[in-house]
């Protein structure tokens, strides 16, 4: 499912024409955050926590290993 679901937004380069993609570069969220980067110094991540980390990806990749299954066991790409 994901894999094809990639492909079609990947083909759909102007999207629907009744519901256009709008800017979100000008939104709070992302000015805000271009502040944060601007201010913080070269190099700095902040604090990694390598358990966190191992634990958000291994959820991740469940997440996507499940749907490809789903996908693979309903339907045929």
């Amino acid at each position: 499912m994901f894999y094809c679901d990639v492909l079609f937004l990947l083909q759909e380069k102007e999207g629907l024409p009744a519901f256009p993609m709008g800017k979100i570069d000008q939104t709070r969220m992302w000015k805000v955050g271009e502040r944060v980067r601007a201010a913080r110094p070269a190099g700095d991540l902040g604090p990694l926590h390598p358990f966190t980390a191992g634990v958000y990806v291994a959820l991740m990749m469940a997440q996507v290993l499940r749907s490809c299954s789903e996908y693979v066991r309903t339907t045929k790409c």
